[in-house]
């Protein structure tokens, strides 16, 4: 419940699918959410500056705490 929350919290449905930067050699994050037959997927490639919201940055922390996949692939931002 408390990943979902984070997905409310970001207002996820209504996000641009993709948010990606010129810049190059960074990581590109990909999240998403499937329910009743709603699907949805955000790209973020150097994200914030191109202006995606932070609270993009903060659900994919939180999916990495929360999964425990923070453990392999370090601390988000």
């Amino acid at each position: 419940m408390e990943l979902v929350d984070f997905f409310r919290k970001t207002n996820y449905f209504s996000l641009d699918d993709r948010y990606v930067s010129a810049i190059t050699d960074n990581p590109t994050y990909e999240t998403s959410i499937s329910f009743d037959g709603i699907s949805k997927s955000v790209v973020d490639y150097v994200g914030p500056s191109v202006g995606m919201p932070s609270t993009v940055t903060e659900l994919e922390a939180a999916i990495d705490r929360l999964s425990g996949a923070y453990k392999w692939v370090g601390h988000k931002k």
